[in-house]
């Protein structure tokens, strides 16, 4: 299959062209702001652009990752956020033939946090505006794609090969630096290795799922708690970091968007694994010394 993979240069848009390649798809990849060997430019949000892009070449399938995923950027410029989520979206979806199936990575922020586990047809209320351009986004997808599939997925962690922060940088630095801090105390996280949901997606696509499905990492935790497993980790004291129980951010988080992921597994889908099992081995892989 020659699938289109947008956002191929970004966190998630890399190990998921890496696992489309392993199973064989012929894959072309598409990057804005970040060039690298192999992918082709693409402003998303030029319609005229994207017309270009998918004309050229002729994919029997679209992975679309690219989007501003940052809640805060999204509260701080939303004219922005929908351009970049929504548009581009409607874009790709008016460009590409009938046939051609639509894989739309949406987010577990489709939800308010109120009623967790969520299953795929419970109802969408977010509570900032990037859940509801994720929200407008899937409606567009389910109204004009024939062939669909949509991805909700948590708080991503990984090892990015840019000089940029990720879940892990950040918080590992802020765990060495030892500089009193508070930390989110109230909002549950799943956090859920990027190459767990680019394996999801390669099998979704091979075994011709249709429709949302959920993709989550088992383990909840906070953003205090996982600063103090990391310093476990580092072998540092974690008595820097202090419980926020009332965090202020311009964007605001649901409670608790745990996923339910029943679907995923009738469709034959792995496991994903904690991130106790993982993060360890990724921060020894980045130089870190990591207590055994």
């Amino acid at each position: 299959m020659r699938i289109l993979v947008t956002g191929a240069s970004g966190h998630l848009g890399r190990p998921v062209v890496k696992a489309l390649r392993a199973k064989g798809h012929e894959v072309v990849g598409t990057y804005h702001s970040h060039p690298r060997p192999g992918l082709r430019p693409l402003d998303v949000t030029d319609a005229e652009a994207c017309a270009a892009c998918v004309r050229e070449t002729a994919p029997d399938a679209i992975v679309h990752s690219a989007a501003d995923r940052d809640p805060d950027s999204c509260a701080r410029d939303p004219e922005r956020a929908t351009r970049l989520n929504v548009a581009s979206t409607a874009h790709l979806l008016d460009a590409m033939d009938p046939g051609t199936l639509f894989l739309f990575v949406s987010s577990d922020y489709v939800f308010d946090g109120e009623h967790a586990p969520y299953r795929e047809d419970d109802e969408r209320r977010p509570i900032n505006h990037y859940g509801r351009t994720k929200v407008e986004s899937e409606d567009l997808v389910r109204a004009r794609a024939r062939e669909w599939i949509a991805t909700r997925i948590p708080w991503l962690y990984g090892v990015n090969d840019r000089e940029e922060a990720t879940v892990l940088t950040k918080t590992a630095k802020l765990v060495l630096a030892g500089t009193p801090v508070k930390m989110d105390h109230v909002a549950a996280r799943y956090p859920t290795y990027i190459g767990d949901v680019a394996a999801a997606i390669a099998h979704l696509v091979d075994v011709g799922f249709r429709g949302p499905v959920h993709l989550t990492g088992p383990e909840k935790t906070t953003k205090y708690e996982l600063t103090r497993r990391m310093a476990g980790w580092l072998g540092r004291d974690p008595s820097f970091v202090a419980p926020d129980r009332a965090p202020v951010t311009p964007a605001p988080r649901p409670r608790d968007c745990h996923l339910a992921t029943e679907t995923f597994r009738a469709a034959g889908g792995a496991p994903f694994r904690g991130f106790s099992e993982v993060m360890p081995g990724l921060l020894r892989e980045l130089g870190y010394d990591v207590a055994p």
